[in-house]
């Protein structure tokens, strides 16, 4: 039952969001079905999120299958988001005892260094195992994410890495790739999956606005829109073309008549942009960052 006005809003939002966007085909399904038969094999998750929105690209579906399994959040291309957000959002996740790590592909060691944050989020269980008598245990890493979070790129990146072998292991992955990245830690890589359901509309843009979702499936103008206020909401002074961009109606109408293009099209354009990264901002934000953000504009 639904107890009140602002319950039936977000039950509305929920059905909304999930009745323009069908996305999940039958491959994600199998996936997941893989992935909870791996369950008793894997002694720890690693989810690769976009640091632009760490939350809305997570997807909880792993949580529910993996139960209470140890988490590690890899927040991916960093250098497209805001850093100040990208700093808060680290700083809002540790306060919730949740590890956290960036991926920086151009940092030396790398590598070790994400065998140390592996080795730092399984620290209490390696030790319960070392006291029952086993020396050197075991780690394996189940790497999970949803589509274009930057997971494929992660995997590749480790692959060709010579300190790195890659090979499957008989009754652990059949057939899935595997990434031995040590002589104690293996990485069990899985095929992207999108939740199968939302919980709002604002997700869902967000998703869509990140490229996560076929351009086919999602209304191109409504995701627009959707980004749009984000960024007119947290970044009113970034240049995006010929029309002024402030808290106005029809940013999108007055730009295509600039251009000569149709709205639609320049709706598109603006989109790519954001997927691609032209603008180092960040499209979801940390209950602390508000404050911030307040203290900041108070003093201007």
């Amino acid at each position: 039952m639904i107890k009140n006005q602002k319950d039936k809003q977000q039950t509305d939002e929920h059905n909304n969001a999930n009745s323009r966007f069908n996305w999940f085909p039958g491959h994600m399904n199998k996936t997941l079905k893989t992935i909870e038969t791996k369950r008793p094999m894997i002694d720890l998750v690693i989810e690769l999120v976009d640091s632009r929105a760490p939350i809305s690209t997570q997807n909880p579906t792993f949580q529910k299958i993996l139960g209470q399994k140890p988490r590690l959040l890899l927040m991916t291309k960093a250098d497209l988001a805001d850093p100040k957000v990208n700093a808060a959002w680290v700083a809002d996740f540790e306060k919730n005892n949740q590890p956290v790590a960036f991926i920086n592909y151009q940092q030396p060691n790398f590598i070790k260094k994400l065998v140390a944050e592996i080795e730092k989020t399984m620290a209490n269980k390696q030790a319960r195992q070392k006291e029952r008598g086993l020396l050197k245990p075991q780690i394996n890493a189940l790497v999970v994410g949803i589509p274009n979070v930057g997971k494929s790129t992660f995997i590749n990146h480790l692959s060709k890495t010579k300190k790195v072998k890659v090979g499957n292991q008989p009754g652990v992955t059949r057939g899935l790739q595997v990434l031995q990245l040590t002589s104690q830690i293996n990485l069990i890589d899985s095929p992207g999956v999108l939740p199968a359901k939302l919980q709002s509309a604002k997700q869902a843009n967000i998703l869509a606005g990140l490229n996560t979702i076929r351009k086919d499936i999602y209304p191109v103008e409504e995701v627009a829109e959707a980004i749009l206020t984000i960024v007119q909401t947290h970044y009113p002074k970034l240049f995006l073309g010929d029309a002024e961009l402030s808290s106005e109606n029809h940013y999108f109408a007055k730009e295509a008549k600039l251009r000569n293009q149709g709205s639609t099209l320049v709706m598109e354009q603006f989109l790519k942009k954001v997927a691609d990264g032209e603008w180092p901002i960040s499209l979801e934000f940390p209950t602390s960052w508000t404050e911030v953000a307040t203290k900041e504009n108070n003093h201007e």
